[in-house]
């Protein structure tokens, strides 16, 4: 006691529960699951946590009574098993149930008796459907705060695709934020070159900007790349309507990156009942 009076500012933290344990585990950007997902990539595996089965976790790392840190220790005993046996085997995906962390021995011997077990493809499929929702859900609660931060206009969309990079690439909500901005900064700087390169004046909409930004997750290209591939082969099309319409400044929007023939056919048709309206003298 003399020891502390001696102490300017003393501070006493309360035990973590299990409800905070479980909150750690669900926040999207804690690590101890952003590495396991990491180390079964590694061996191609993707692995999908279920709810129940976290906090499972979360009660064998309270009983350890060592704070968040029991969490690594916890986890670790559960997946051990399945990261020294699964990267021999044809095994893809991995869902992490309360039964895996009651017995995961046992568990680990069905799975390799019966790997393409359909009940356990269903398991799989909504645990990855809980959490692509979560990770929106969080995002969404935040909107204001990443808006602030990054720049960006969020929405639906916008939010579903920032969530995809998450879980593809395997990396915090603010990395997947910045890698979309980045992608972003490259369309609109291939934007603003495309009057030097084209015969043609265009700029692109946002859901545009996002079509091309999940083309380029799909395939690994570069957004900007892909960008001035889809302007220049829009080029022909929209001078040719130019050259009938006399507008002078197109909108690339999503239809063109999905359906490029289509997109022209609409703006054609669009002119000419527009001509057709004003020959009429109708509205």
């Amino acid at each position: 006691s003399e020891f502390v009076g001696r102490l300017p500012v003393v501070v006493v933290f309360d035990e973590l529960t299990r409800e905070d344990l479980v909150e750690i585990l669900k926040n999207p950007n804690n690590p101890i699951i952003l590495s396991k997902r990491y180390d079964f990539k590694a061996y191609g595996i993707d692995i999908k946590f279920e709810e129940e089965a976290l906090s499972r976790i979360a009660e064998m790392a309270a009983a350890e009574k060592t704070g968040a840190r029991g969490l690594v220790s916890a986890i670790e005993r559960v997946l051990i098993p399945f990261e020294k046996t699964l990267p021999s085997t044809q095994v893809r995906t991995l869902v992490v149930t309360p039964e895996i962390v009651e017995d995961p021995e046992g568990r680990l011997k069905e799975l390799l008796e019966n790997p393409e077990d359909p009940e356990r493809t269903v398991r799989f499929e909504k645990a990855a459907e809980d959490e692509r929702r979560n990770i929106e859900e969080y995002i969404g609660a935040r909107a204001d705060e990443f808006k602030k931060k990054y720049g960006l206009e969020l929405y639906d969309r916008r939010v579903a695709l920032i969530a995809k990079l998450y879980l593809e690439d395997i990396c915090d909500v603010n990395t997947a934020f910045e890698e979309f901005r980045e992608m972003y900064g490259e369309i609109r700087s291939r934007e603003a070159s495309l009057p030097e390169q084209l015969e043609v004046d265009v700029c692109f909409d946002d859901s545009a900007v996002d079509e091309i930004i999940q083309k380029a997750i799909r395939t690994g290209e570069s957004a900007g790349d892909l960008a001035l591939d889809l302007a220049t082969r829009l080029e022909y099309g929209l001078k040719l309507l130019r050259d009938r319409s006399g507008i002078e400044k197109f909108v690339i929007n999503h239809e063109a990156v999905t359906d490029m023939e289509k997109y022209i056919n609409d703006l054609l048709k669009r002119h000419y009942r527009e001509k057709g309206a004003g020959e009429d003298g109708s509205a």
